[in-house]
């Protein structure tokens, strides 16, 4: 019963689709009345053509929400495969640094292992904050994409000619103000889920453990893709660190191979997010719901001839049908923010928190708070196996080999 009644995030109780229901319910029930006391004969319409225009657009509202939960589904499983990835990769590198560092400081030679371990550091400290720019980037990208700018140009009353534009002349133009440089909150502890403000997606400030140079702030603000250069600086903090790891260059190659995972799951989010649902299609939609809806009317005093039944029969009919397209429309761009798209600040802030407890776990191995070489399996634990003696077939093979 509650599921029936949630208005947020609803697309039957929305206030424009009852609006015009009602309307379309009082022109069915005006022709009614009109027919019984006026007009006592009306032309008769074969019933196989409402059956055909209601069988078309019921099947083109079904496909296009068809692909609309495809285009919605896999916005979510790339998202999760982008932030798996990048916290993968971090892990990684977390661990190797974290290994190395020890290794250095059981040895001898003092001078060496302080620039050492102090380097090791430093970039564990950057790549830390790289990462977690990384994902700011990311879902700012992904909240002002291309299928976002052209709603936010109608929310702001844009001219009619430059609501619908090509995507050359929104790199061209920004009116809605998304090649700004969002806003970031300091923020080092891990309790980023807590602490991150959903509500304004468009304008928010995203959390980050350690603010960025004033330097590399200036570069984000000029550059066009903000998340190629983080990309860039992780990868470089990587290279830095990877001739004073301990760890082999085949296994340190995991730590890119997962950071390229990650960016091909943005990317294909990225995809989603700024290819919008054809145009022909979407016009031909709208041509057919309308026709459909100036039509319910006529059908319903012919067919149903009733002035109780046939209002509530058009009011039935009209929004059952827009409200499929309605919903079509609401899963086509999954990542602009509204209440049933998915929270992509969300994903930011339970990254952060990942990320920071990684680095805590790792510093506190380091500082000794704990030593995963005390843990002692118990001979219980220990699996007994069963000594069977070997078949006869397996004593001819064994003394086979054993002549040989």
């Amino acid at each position: 019963i509650r599921l029936l009644f949630q208005i947020t995030g609803s697309v039957v109780f929305g206030r424009k689709v009852w609006g015009l229901g009602l309307v379309v319910a009082f022109t069915a029930w005006a022709l009614q009345t009109v027919r019984n006391e006026v007009v006592q004969h009306l032309p008769e319409i074969p019933s196989y053509i409402m059956q055909y225009q209601g069988a078309i657009i019921t099947f083109a509202v079904v496909f296009r929400t068809n692909l609309a939960w495809g285009r919605y589904w896999e916005a979510v499983t790339q998202l999760h495969v982008m932030y798996s990835k990048w916290l993968d990769a971090f892990s990684q590198f977390d661990a190797f640094a974290c290994v190395t560092i020890q290794k250095h400081l059981q040895s001898d030679q003092i001078g060496a292992v302080t620039a050492k371990v102090g380097k090791l550091q430093r970039l564990r400290a950057l790549v830390q904050r790289n990462f977690v720019l990384l994902s700011a980037m990311a879902c700012d990208r992904l909240h002002k994409s291309d299928i976002s700018r052209m709603s936010r140009r109608t929310e702001l009353k844009a001219s009619w000619s430059e609501q619908i534009s090509f995507r050359e002349d929104l790199m061209k133009i920004d009116l809605v103000g998304a090649k700004s440089l969002p806003k970031f909150h300091v923020d080092a502890s891990s309790c980023a889920a807590t602490n991150q403000t959903l509500n304004d997606r468009w304008n928010a400030a995203y959390i980050i453990p350690s603010e960025p140079s004033k330097s590399q702030i200036k570069f984000l603000e000029d550059a066009e893709d903000r998340s190629a250069v983080v990309l860039n600086w992780i990868i470089l903090n990587l290279a830095q660190a990877s001739s004073d790891l301990c760890t082999p260059p085949p296994v340190q190659s995991r730590m890119y191979q997962e950071l390229s995972n990650g960016m091909v799951g943005f990317n294909n989010v990225m995809k989603v997010a700024d290819v919008p649902f054809p145009l022909p299609y979407a016009q031909l939609m709208a041509m057919l719901l309308w026709s459909w809806t100036l039509l319910i009317p006529i059908y319903i005093v012919i067919f149903v001839r009733s002035r109780v039944a046939g209002p509530i029969a058009a009011l039935l009919m009209f929004v059952g049908i827009w409200c499929a397209n309605l919903l079509a429309m609401e899963l086509e761009n999954p990542v602009s923010g509204d209440a049933n798209d998915v929270c992509v600040l969300d994903f930011h802030a339970r990254f952060v928190d990942a990320v920071c407890t990684v680095a805590k776990s790792g510093q506190a191995t380091l500082d000794g708070e704990f030593d995963q070489d005390e843990e002692v399996i118990s001979a219980d634990a220990i699996p007994r196996w069963r000594h069977r003696r070997p078949s006869d077939d397996t004593e001819g093979e064994v003394s086979a080999v054993s002549r040989v």
